[in-house]
This record gives C-alpha cells, structure tokens and sequence, in this order.
C-alpha cells in the first residue's frame, strides 16, 4: 500500500469522530495497527524480499548455509585492507624515487 492510500485511509478515520472528540485507545489502536501492516507491507515489497525468497526457493540446491566466526571475518579483512594499503604505499614509494 504507497504512502497516499495509507493518508487516506487515516484522514478518512480521523475524519469520522466528530469535532471535539478525541479518539478513544481502542481507535487509536487500530490505527496504529494497521500503520504497522502497511509498513511491513512497504517494506516487503521496496526491499524485493519475496522475490529473494523465490529465487533462494528455486534454486536451493545451488546455496548452503554455514555458520561463521564474525570476528575472524573483520580480522581478515582489516588484515587484507592493511595489506593493500601497504603495498600500494610502497609502489608509491617506489615511483617517487
């Protein structure tokens, strides 16, 4: 549901209780409710999860899920990014002179 249906629907419901009248918890609930839908609603399909989902469904057999160490991960690569950054300063190094 885009953003314009989602404001109608809440002006729509807001301009249902009469002047003066404040929306009971009940109400305001509900709004909050299915705010919290059209959101999920939005963000599933902006994000293109269900497609992912398909694509990982229909070729399952091409994945595998493994278990990894976080932390060895961010060391190899801040290792490799030293590495790298050492080395270009070295052909640097090298070109000036």
């Amino acid at each position: 549901m885009d953003y314009s249906l989602s404001l109608l629907l809440l002006l729509t419901t807001i301009s249902s209780v009469s002047t003066g009248q404040f929306p009971t918890a009940q109400m305001i609930k509900e709004w909050v409710d299915q705010m919290q839908k059209d959101l999920i609603t939005l963000t599933d399909t902006s994000s293109g999860i269900q497609n992912l989902k398909q694509i990982y469904h229909r070729h399952r057999t091409h994945f595998s899920v493994e278990f990894n160490n976080a932390t060895q991960l961010v060391a190899t690569a801040a290792g490799n990014i030293e590495k790298l950054l050492n080395n270009r300063s070295q052909a640097l190094k090298v070109s000036v002179i």
